[in-house]
């Protein structure tokens, strides 16, 4: 069966009864850019309540790559917010703000998302950055699956994962215009529920997508494809008219 552009590697599986449904590398270890933001926005909700309130730390703005934007330095802003800028554009600068406003540090931040990453079972998974700049951050499929599953009980990231757009108050009567990087969300795909998208030049275009329908989640994990968005439909389409869908050639 043909899927388009094959990924570096790639998964497919039911969240209810953990059933793998097709994979591709499922334990090959890849840059992850992006996706890195689901372990961020799970350490952070775990740290950090609702309402409480973050200053912005100088190094935010000014980090390259993807931003929420319109945050300014000293200024407070509520951790849902940027959980939003987080999880919606895939904004660094909300990764840098929440890290620094839960652990006090980045680099603390990134101390316990590994030791995170190791109560979950991760054993492909390592970070260097709160964000996935640069290629030092790397996971495997089979991991990224369990890591979704578990970020996606929890109440604040689902329902911020499902989200199109959304304007947040970012202080100083300011309010910030948000759209999701996620091309299931931004097709209208049905059912779609989230979860995150990801690209850096080491790890190409990466995707982490959920979608509920006929009474079942399914979830795609996509690492290194060319064209993520039409590969996670094809997969989830075949997904609904089999039980499972024949893997790639090779994989383990």
């Amino acid at each position: 069966m043909s899927f388009g552009a094959t990924p570096r590697a790639g998964l497919v599986f039911d969240l209810g009864s953990r059933r793998v449904l097709w994979r591709r590398g499922a334990t090959r270890v890849l840059p992850i850019a992006s996706l890195t933001k689901v372990m961020t926005a799970l350490v952070a909700v775990e740290r950090l309540a609702p309402g409480e309130r973050v200053r912005i730390p100088v190094a935010a703005p000014a980090v390259r790559g993807s931003k929420m934007g319109a945050l300014v330095p000293g200024r407070r802003v509520r951790a849902e917010a940027l959980l939003q800028g987080l999880l919606i554009p895939s904004g660094n600068d909300a990764a840098i703000a929440l890290a620094v406003g839960a652990a006090g540090s980045e680099r603390r931040f990134v101390t316990l998302m590994n030791r995170r990453a190791r109560r979950l079972g991760l054993t492909c998974t390592r970070y260097v950055t709160v964000h996935g700049l640069g290629a030092g951050n790397r996971s495997c499929p089979a991991d990224l699956a369990e890591l979704a599953t578990r970020a996606i009980t929890q109440p604040r990231i689902a329902r911020i994962a499902a989200r199109a757009s959304a304007a947040v108050d970012v202080g100083g009567e300011r309010v910030q215009a948000l759209r999701t990087t996620n091309p299931l969300l931004r097709a209208g795909y049905p059912g779609a529920i989230g979860l995150k998208t990801g690209f850096t030049p080491a790890a190409g275009r990466c995707l982490i997508a959920i979608v509920r329908r006929d009474g079942r989640r399914i979830g795609v994990v996509l690492l290194g494809s060319l064209d993520p968005g039409a590969t996670a439909r094809r997969l989830l389409e075949a997904a609904r008219r089999a039980r499972v869908i024949r893997s790639s050639p090779g994989s383990p």
